[in-house]
């Protein structure tokens, strides 16, 4: 038996994605997971578990005190002797909720989100500097933001379609959603619940919410529900950074790997928020201390709440906890969608100490990635000529292209599971390479780049046609409830004929319908969340007493009054375009000419004429109003967001 005083420590972080996850089910399937990996990698290596979770007697977000792990991997090979203590960030219960009431909400959000503001400053009135009590200070000079596609007329109105694609896709699934339980089951062995969608994505949308009366975290009133959520990230990374072991890593999925990002990126003056005062009491001395720290001006804005019992200069020294910092594990990651879209939520801390990065050298940002995952993709937004900004700031990220290529949408839970029958072992062989690099962080995980333009190309092609055959579907689901009204003696030849008929002339109604939902959700969300930031600013205006800031705040809120009025203006016209085009498919000219005493055969011809018209504007003229608005609204949010990006109390 190998004397437990040689053995090395090493610590690991897993945090898991969207879903509601029992306490310790991503903790137990990524530990059996890694196990497995750890004993194909050494032949003759033997492996011990204890699995604590039973008995563990803190509730999450509290570290145990003495440092002990819910699950130990004792693993043995040669001279190779490691113990893995294994934690958990378990966030679940903090997640979506699926009432009434929220599964409303949500739609309304998913819907409206390709019209939604991007708020790509972090400089509300966009002036570099700002007054306090008759001093200039710099804005935002703690923080940076990754490159996001607000303003680029090249990829903001396309990355806006690609949400409208997102919304008919839902759409459709929701109203299939017979089908789709059964093609679940078929492909991953249980029949989910139909409120499945708002239970996974739900998530992304109270981790991107504003703050709402009754919708936080217990243990943050008023603030964002993701503030409690990142509250239990930092406390089980600071009690992991400060135990004494010979390194540790963060393994991040999905939604995961934002609020992992959050946590190793917060600035050293906002980390002591997070913790208790117990917690606070047992971190060392040196690293509550930092003369070099920039510390915010404005205490009473920080998110979390700054606790009564912190002093003035007690921050964390982020070089100091992050010394032992070996790399960063993210697969299936939207970091790179955060970075487009709400660029905001993953300001990035830019504090530097005598020039150099808090990660250590040592530390590798590793971001696994499947060409088949909607969800994940290659984060060029923090790291090369994209992440400029930034890529001093975190360790530079190396994009490790998954080998195997699963159906479509499976790959995003499948990274370290499941079969890869067209990897030809390659899949396997990555695998390994990770269980490799947590036992020696000098282990290369090597890229697989071949064919992955192909691959991606046809992914991104296949994606639109999945959708147009989710809308040949659902036009079926309609026709037939409606047939089946209207024929209760069964279905014959002669009928499915008429079917197939009323098939061909539901699709344009379908898509309409669909469409103008999408419109009118999101132009009405442009407007809402414009006129929102109005009473927000002046609310602010009100509290400041500063006479300094009046000319400030006077500017501001011209410019959120004038938003507002564009997203208001445009949502009045989509309206009535809707409106008329339906009026247009009603009408009838036969009724008009018959009122006017015209000739019968004149009458006859409009009257003929009019069944024509309606026909086509009932469906397909709606379908060409709503497919002119959304790329113009598109361009429109891009135009404002080059000349006048939104402004206001933006998610952070």
């Amino acid at each position: 038996m190998t004397d437990r005083g040689k053995r090395k420590r090493i610590g690991l972080l897993f945090v898991h994605g969207v879903g509601e996850q029992k306490r310790w089910e991503h903790l137990k399937s990524s530990t059996q997971e890694l196990a497995e990996l750890l004993l194909q990698t050494r032949p003759s290596s033997r492996l011990t578990v204890t699995d604590r979770t039973d008995d563990w007697p803190h509730p999450p977000g509290e570290p145990d005190p003495s440092g002990l792990a819910p699950i130990t991997l004792a693993f043995d090979a040669g001279n190779t002797h490691v113990d893995f203590d294994c934690h958990e960030v378990w966030w679940a219960d903090l997640g979506a909720r699926s009432g009434l009431g929220d599964v409303v909400s949500f739609w309304f959000w998913g819907l409206g989100q390709w019209c939604a503001p991007i708020y790509r400053e972090l400089d509300a009135s966009r002036l570099p500097k700002h007054k306090v009590e008759g001093i200039e200070k710099p804005v935002s000079c703690h923080a940076t933001l990754p490159e996001s596609v607000a303003g680029n007329l090249a990829s903001e109105p396309l990355a806006r379609l690609q949400l409208v694609l997102a919304a008919l896709a839902a759409i459709f699934v929701a109203c299939t959603w017979s089908l789709a339980k059964r093609l679940f089951a078929a492909l991953l062995g249980q029949a989910p619940s139909p409120t499945l969608i708002v239970r996974y994505v739900g998530d992304v949308r109270t981790y991107e919410s504003r703050a709402a009366p009754g919708d936080s975290a217990l243990s943050d009133p008023g603030r964002p529900r993701r503030v409690g959520i990142r509250r239990r990230m930092v406390s089980e990374m600071v009690a992991l950074a400060t135990e004494p072991c010979e390194g540790w890593y963060v393994l991040a999925h999905s939604l995961g790997t934002v609020l992992a990002y959050n946590g190793l990126t917060e600035t050293g003056h906002a980390l002591p928020n997070y913790l208790s005062q117990e917690q606070w009491q047992r971190v060392p001395d040196d690293i509550k201390r930092d003369p070099n720290c920039e510390r915010r001006e404005d205490i009473s804005a920080m998110m979390p709440t700054r606790p009564h019992w912190l002093e003035g200069e007690d921050v964390i020294d982020r070089q100091q906890l992050l010394a032992r910092l070996r790399g960063f594990l993210t697969y299936g990651s939207p970091l790179d969608k955060f970075a487009s879209l709400w660029p905001r939520i993953v300001a990035t801390a830019t504090d530097r100490k005598d020039g150099k990065s808090p990660f250590p050298e040592q530390c590798h940002w590793i971001n696994l990635v499947a060409p088949s995952d909607p969800v994940a993709g290659t984060l060029d937004s923090y790291s090369g000529t994209r992440g400029w900004r930034i890529e001093h700031a975190v360790p530079r990220v190396e994009n490790c292209r998954a080998p195997w290529t699963p159906l479509y949408g499976l790959a995003h839970i499948r990274y370290f599971s499941g079969v890869e029958r067209y990897a030809k072992g390659n899949g396997s062989i990555q695998k390994q390479a990770v269980a490799k690099w947590l036992l020696d962080p000098t282990a290369e995980i090597k890229d697989h780049p071949q064919n992955w333009v192909v691959r991606l190309a046809l992914v991104q092609l296949a994606y639109p046609l999945l959708v147009v055959l989710l809308w040949l579907v659902t036009t079926l689901f309609v026709v037939v409830a409606l047939d089946t009204f209207d024929n209760l003696t069964g279905w014959s030849g002669a009928r499915l004929g008429i079917a197939y008929g009323h098939w061909k002339m539901a699709l344009p109604s379908v898509l309409a319908a669909a469409l103008t939902l999408i419109v009118l959700t999101g132009v009405y969300r442009w407007a809402r969340e414009s006129w929102l930031n109005v009473r927000l600013a002046a609310a602010d205006a009100k509290a400041d007493k500063s006479r300094n800031r009046k000319g400030y705040w006077a500017r501001l809120i011209w410019m959120l009054r004038l938003q507002a009025a564009v997203g208001s203006v445009f949502t009045v016209l989509c309206l009535l375009a809707m409106i008329f085009t339906a009026l247009l498919g009603w009408g009838s000219p036969a009724r008009w000419a018959a009122a006017l005493s015209a000739s019968p055969e004149m009458v006859a011809y409009l009257a003929c004429l009019s069944a024509r018209l309606r026909a086509f504007i009932y469906g397909w003229g709606v379908v060409i109003a709503a497919l002119v608005t959304l790329p113009l609204a598109a361009v429109v949010q891009t135009m404002l967001n080059r000349i006048m990006p939104p402004v206001g109390k933006a998610p952070g």
